[in-house]
């Protein structure tokens, strides 16, 4: 009886199941209007539950035999919208604003405010489709999966009209299995996107309570979407929040095994490297399978047995001596070739063997400087191969608001620019990507370590089980994807969503619940994380104490990570850098306008006023063009012109950032990292930026290269403790301390001969400090605290200063640098206008030269080229009368004779910003 009852329990789900099939082949277009009907996730294989069955293949696909192949479907696509009727073509990967600009559906969204005429797009669902052709051929292969990675963000797919699943989030890929749904000849593939702004805002109306989402979004409730949040607008980021492919979109054909994810461990003891590998293997039947893992001349072949669904396969190489990786400015990048794969596919990818560390530890109070009067708590500092790194970088944002432009180019050029700037951590944002595999390549390549942070930032999120599913999802899938990257220093749980609960009225009136919620992300965020890469810490959050202790990252500077703002958003002056002391400062910043070049490709000459409808329109952060004016009350003359008004602006935002630099550098090792915001823009803005979206550099970048530079001296001017006594206000009291400092990030001793040079107006020597030290590696050290002379403190207007110093090492190299100081505000002086003479020539090695002379003191000199982005050695500098600088062309789009370059050239000074008197 009991065998009867299984064979009728057997016969009963194989007609349900013919059933459903049957059901399932009349599905069109119109059957799955509402979401509630439509299948939670996709149609591939396994539970659901488990991330690993939704995560691709090897990507790399060279070389691989015929029966583990790939068919790119990237390319041309067919693009329709019924409710406006357009029927046009686009790119996969790529965007719909791409495609409607190319098909002359819409303006540049980029120019004026045409932001604003775009903005219906993200309210219209959009279908893509497009016909493949399927060979018998190929249909003999067990599996044939459509793979889509950096889908954007809720789609509904379909294979010759017979739907299959759909996609809820653009942070994993989904991998649909489609054999039985594909025929000989032609077949249509079709992806129907669904509005994000809809689909949200439906999800926020049944949510059972209030998730307070960022204002910096332009569309409402994106905190509900797992996709990049600045896609909403930012406060430097406009609002296209359309849908599209960032990645691949691809048929995937195989045989009895696939390889998901390989990953390794490393264990560094004895002059060697124990290599763990790690690799999850599908399989379609139970086999006996052979895996070759190689990194670099070692290797090992073995066999093991696999079984239908998931398998874990592990071993271990040695590798003796290694060559280990270093981050910029401590040793060579090096990497190891490495593959993992069976005979009929093959993973490669590169890997740095190194030790990495994050240290979050009270710091020794005889490593405390005497100076510093407070109690610190734990800091942070990223250690590697035992060598702690002073952290010099910026914070990453998208390159680009359209997935069609994020070209590799782009990548290449910024991470160099970077490099140039003697730059070695970047920290990618959480409110953009997990980023194109090409980033974490060339930060490996060039030895930047990354900061990472998980996609959360600003908002309140959702902590429901639904959305904590897809978060798990997503981090386990990013992690593998990116443990291997020698370059990524730590995972970070998200960008100031735990401070974010202050911001929102619901979130602060309800403070205990909302935390609660907040705690059930980040455990689920950091559980995923460390489950999927225990070799590397999770820091909760940015800012926070370390793990186990959010704390106060806006205002407590004595543990962990620190983002300060006060001097943009509170307005203070520069020197209220002085008053903290960060352990890590993971984000400050300071903003300007784009070089007038730049003005020009996106507003008319009627729109060339700071205030004008187009300039305030792409001033993204409330407020801030007054913010920028009022500061140029404390420092400067008000400028003569638009042109100028944007130069001095550049200016100011240089000052500022090296202001802070300079001083949390030399608390060292106290303060060990220095991120400012923000590295790039991802359209043309007034912004934090240092290289802007066309690719120019702000004067910032080319004073970080300066004041990022591995051995570099700075000087201070200060009070005295404050005395009440005086019976004066605090900011009237005179400043009358001055110290010079040097900093040596290098792992070798050197010796500084340096003299810090006070000149009159008219340029000349008054007098000349000797400010020589010996420096140890790693460490940082005062040459020169003093008091002022009376006479420049009295007359602080009629003198400023030069510092000059030659570092020496050991070898005998000498490299002779100079920092500049004032003792006033600069609108303080009177400076005489300068004639600034130039040269254009070529040299030996065929670079283009301008040779720069001037009669009088000229400062913040800067070359500005109108018709390409180019790119110097050196700019932003001051030059005195009887010198020569010379300047030489490092990058161009265009090629130049020298009339040409001549008459391109446009020369700022500090004078000239304000003076039309010709003194």
């Amino acid at each position: 009886m009991k065998q009867l009852f299984y064979i009728i329990c057997l016969i009963g789900l194989i007609g349900a199941f013919i059933y459903v099939v049957k059901k399932g082949e009349g599905v069109k277009d119109r059957d799955i209007e509402t979401s509630e009907e439509v299948p939670t996730f996709n149609a591939s294989w396994g539970s659901q539950d488990d991330p690993k069955h939704t995560t691709p293949v090897a990507d790399n696909t060279a070389g691989i035999p015929f029966n583990y192949r790939t068919l790119n479907l990237a390319g041309t696509w067919q693009i329709r919208n019924l409710k406006e009727k357009i029927a046009i073509e686009g790119e996969l990967p790529g965007d719909i604003y791409s495609a409607l600009l190319k098909a002359g559906r819409i303006k540049e969204p980029n120019w004026g405010k045409n932001e604003d005429e775009v903005q219906w797009v993200a309210q219209e669902d959009w279908v893509y489709s497009k016909e493949i052709q399927v060979t018998e051929e190929m249909l003999k292969h067990d599996r044939l999966d459509l793979f889509l990675e950096g889908i954007d963000t809720f789609a509904h797919i379909f294979v010759n009209d017979i739907f299959i699943g759909k996609t809820e989030s653009m942070f994993f890929p989904y991998q649909f299995p489609i054999k039985q749904l594909l025929k000989p000849g032609k077949n249509v593939i079709k992806i129907d996107f669904k509005s994000v702004a809809a689909v949200v805002l439906d999800l926020a109306r049944r949510a059972q309570h209030i998730v307070p989402y960022s204002s910096n979004n332009r569309l409402p409730f994106m905190n509900f979407a797992r996709r990049a949040q600045c896609q909403a607008g930012w406060d430097w980021g406009i609002c296209l929040s359309g849908v599209g492919i960032l990645e691949t979109v691809e048929l995937r054909l195989w045989n009895d095994v696939s390889i998901d994810h390989v990953y390794t461990t490393q264990k560094h003891e004895n002059g060697q490297v124990n290599l763990l590998v790690t690799a999850e293997v599908h399989a379609l039947r139970t086999c006996q399978a052979e895996f070759k893992a190689q990194i670099g001349e070692h290797s090992q072949i073995f066999s093991q047995e696999v079984h239908p669904g998931l398998n874990v396969v592990n071993t271990e190489i040695t590798v003796e001596n290694p060559k280990l990786w270093w981050p910029r400015g401590y040793g060579e990048a090096h990497l190891y070739e490495f593959s993992f794969g069976t005979s009929k596919q093959t993973i490669e990818k590169k890997l740095g063997l190194r030790k990495m560390e994050v240290i979050n530890e009270v710091l020794p109070l005889s490593e405390v400087p005497v100076e510093i009067e407070k109690s610190l708590g734990k800091g942070m500092t990223i250690r590697v191969n035992d060598v702690d790194i002073f952290s010099k970088g910026a914070n990453w944002i998208p390159v680009d608001s359209r997935f069609e432009k994020m070209e590799d180019a782009t990548y290449k050029r910024l991470l160099n620019d970077a490099i140039l700037a003697n730059m070695n951590t970047i920290r990618v944002w959480g409110g953009g990507i997990y980023e194109k595999d090409i980033f974490y390549e060339l930060c490996d390549e060039l030895g930047l370590l990354v900061w990472q942070d998980f996609m959360f930032a600003c908002s309140q999120y959702p902590a429901d089980y639904y959305f904590l599913k897809l978060v798990r999802k997503e981090v386990q899938f990013q992690v593998k994807r990116l443990r291997d990257h020698a370059s990524i220093a730590l995972w970070c749980g998200d960008n100031e969503v735990y401070g974010a609960l202050n911001w929102y009225a619901p979130s602060r009136d309800n403070r205990e619940f909302y935390l609660s919620e907040y705690k059930r992300l980040n455990e689920s965020i950091g559980g995923a994380s460390r489950a999927a890469d225990p070799t590397r810490i999770f820091w909760p959050s940015s800012p926070s104490a370390g793990p186990g202790n959010f704390g106060d990252g806006w205002h407590d500077d004595s543990t962990g990570d620190m983002h300060y703002w006060s001097v943009w958003h509170g307005g203070e002056k520069f020197n209220a850098y002085y008053d903290v002391v960060p352990r890590f400062c993971s984000e400050f910043g300071y903003q300007s306008f784009p070089a007038f070049p730049s003005v020009k490709e996106f507003a008319s000459p009627d729109q060339w006023n700071v205030f004008s409808p187009v300039m305030e329109h792409h001033q993204r952060n409330k407020g801030g063009n007054v913010r920028i004016v009022n500061m140029f009350g404390h420092y400067f003359r008000m400028p003569k012109n638009f042109r100028q008004f944007l130069y001095l602006s550049q200016v100011q935002q240089a000052i500022a950032i090296k202001t802070a630099v300079e001083y949390w550098r030399h608390l060292r090792p106290v303060n060990m990292g220095v991120l400012y915001w923000q590295l790039n823009d991802n359209w043309p803005v007034a912004s934090w930026s240092s290289v802007e979206y066309n690719g120019r550099w702000k004067q910032l970048h080319y004073h970080a290269k300066r004041f990022y530079q591995p051995i570099h001296g700075y000087v201070r001017q200060y009070n005295k403790p404050y005395d009440n006594s005086l019976g004066t206000n605090r900011d009237y009291q005179p400043i009358t301390m001055l110290e010079v400092s040097y900093v040596n990030d290098t792992l070798e001793d050197i010796s500084i001969k340096g003299a810090f040079h006070i000149y009159d107006l008219s340029g000349k020597e008054i007098q000349v400090i000797p400010a020589d030290v010996n420096l140890s590696k790693e460490t940082a050290k005062k040459a020169v605290k003093m008091e002022l002379p009376k006479e420049y403190v009295q007359n602080k207007d009629r003198y400023f200063g030069i510092l000059n110093y030659t570092s020496i090492r050991k070898s005998g190299e000498a490299v002779t640098k100079q920092n500049g100081h004032f003792f006033a505000p600069y609108k303080a002086y009177d400076f005489s206008l300068p004639k600034v003479d130039i040269q254009v020539l070529k040299n030996g090695e065929n670079i283009w030269e301008v040779h720069l002379i001037t009669d009088k003191p000229a400062f913040y000199v800067f070359l500005e080229t109108q018709s390409s982005a180019t790119i110097w050695d050196d700019n932003s500098f001051h030059l005195l009368p009887g010198e020569k600088k010379v300047l030489k062309l490092i990058r161009s789009s265009k090629d130049w004779n020298e009339a040409e370059l001549k008459n391109d050239l446009f020369i700022y000074n500090l004078a000239d910003s304000y003076r039309e008197d010709g003194k």
